[in-house]
């Protein structure tokens, strides 16, 4: 079905990103085991490096029988066992607490909150990171593989949402031109646009470096690109991880938390600088 439109997706699109991604798909491992995958370049190391910023361990009390004062306990959630575990109980709580069936909130991702939903997924990932790379170093993270779980299984149920609330945004941009917007397949995968200026190849070439990062985001697998309904179709396939997976994007290219490869256990591994 066409969808109408109400707001933007991301300044990303605006302006025109033309990088195309080069990341692996990965499935889901309950463990979080690596396994060497050499598909990006030693400066990208670099960058998810930050991931892995060190943080002291939970300060004790003042005494065996004394309980926990405030500061202290506001001390603990910001150490890095602390933190995975909050994200651990916002992820429940947004599992169960499911307001996209609410009528009153069923069109969210219709509005600029799916950037901070998108958002919200790559904290999780810095986190998971940041967790994985503590216990290379001997640490234990004990909520690290439940939030890792539960996280996916947020991410496989909103990511089919966030892709038909990117497409009412996408059509925001495009419905003066009388092109429309629509999504289809399996778990809303396919992005198409249809509309008669994609007769020319310039065209389709010019909306697909607009497209490119915001859909990539959100994870669709194909965009396809139609002059008229019924008609013949030119499409790119993405190549985008899965819905479950946990990670963040460096720049076009997403580091997998969930199935790590090789430049991602190069950063856990690196040695941490200080200020």
């Amino acid at each position: 079905m066409t969808t109408d439109v109400r707001d933007n997706y991301t300044e990303a699109a605006d302006r025109g990103t033309t990088a195309l991604l080069a990341s692996p798909r990965g499935a889901l491992r309950t463990k979080l085991s690596g396994k060497s995958r050499n598909w990006a370049t030693g400066a990208v190391v670099v960058a998810i490096a930050i991931a892995g910023a060190a943080c002291s361990p939970p300060g004790e009390g003042s005494g065996s029988n004394t309980e926990p004062t405030k500061a202290s306990q506001m001390a603990a959630a910001q150490t890095l066992p602390g933190r995975v575990n909050n994200a651990l109980q916002l992820v429940e709580t947004l599992i169960r607490d499911d307001l996209y069936n609410d009528p009153a909130h069923r069109d969210d991702y219709e509005t600029a909150m799916l950037s901070n939903e998108l958002k919200r997924n790559e904290d999780w990932g810095t986190l998971a990171f940041e967790a994985m790379r503590a216990e290379r170093e001997g640490r234990s993270i004990e909520n690290l593989v439940p939030l890792m779980t539960r996280a996916s299984a947020y991410q496989r149920r909103e990511f089919p949402r966030y892709r038909a609330g990117y497409a009412v945004q996408a059509h925001s941009k495009v419905w003066e031109d009388n092109i429309s917007v629509s999504v289809r397949g399996n778990r809303n995968s396919i992005l198409r646009l249809t509309g008669g200026v994609f007769a020319a190849n310039r065209n389709i070439a010019d909306m697909h470096r607009i497209l490119l990062e915001g859909a990539s985001r959100v994870r669709f697998r194909r965009i396809e690109y139609q002059v008229y309904q019924g008609g013949p179709l030119s499409y790119f396939d993405l190549d985008t991880p899965e819905d479950a997976e946990v990670g963040v994007w460096v720049g076009s290219a997403f580091m997998s938390a969930t199935d790590p490869g090789a430049v991602e256990e190069a950063s856990m591994l690196q040695p941490r600088t200080t200020d």
